[in-house]
């Protein structure tokens, strides 16, 4: 069967829509899978220069510092684990994308009554830009949908 230039060429913007969308899936598992583990090096470099985080509990700006920010925000937990599901993206243009996902987000105190959890369940709302090294997150706004469990930091504002 051959193919048309035209035919090649929408082939080629739907592979790169792929690739793109991998590219994504893959920066967002990173910036849930880095802040679980502590890895603030990788967690930051997550944002493009000047990104913005946004959680019920407050805000920061790349540039400053945020991986003193996200420590401070769960100073007061163990350990988490970020679940993030249902990634909606759509691109503005070549180097720009918005996407939606679904988190669920457990926070454990104390390592020895893991039992005794703060969970959280909302929506990340992302802007996302390509730079020369790959995708980066520009803003990332979290609208909390529900709580449950005692926050042991006692903050009724929720956390990330």
């Amino acid at each position: 069967m051959t193919r048309t230039g035209d035919e090649l060429v929408d082939l080629l913007s739907r592979v790169r829509v792929l690739l793109d969308k991998d590219a994504i899936s893959t920066l967002l598992n990173k910036f849930a899978y880095s802040l679980d583990s502590k890895d603030w090096v990788d967690w930051e470099e997550c944002f493009a220069e000047g990104g913005t985080i946004s959680v019920p509990s407050g805000t920061c700006t790349a540039g400053s510092s945020l991986s003193a920010w996200a420590q401070r925000a769960l100073s007061g937990f163990a350990a988490t684990l970020h679940v993030g599901t249902n990634f909606d993206m759509h691109f503005l243009d070549h180097d720009t994308a918005t996407a939606r996902s679904k988190l669920i987000a457990v926070h454990v105190g104390d390592s020895t009554a893991p039992e005794d959890h703060y969970d959280l369940a909302g929506i990340y709302d992302w802007r996302l830009v390509r730079r020369h090294d790959g995708w980066r997150i520009q803003s990332v706004l979290l609208t909390r949908i529900a709580y449950t469990g005692v926050d042991p930091r006692n903050d009724a504002a929720g956390t990330a």
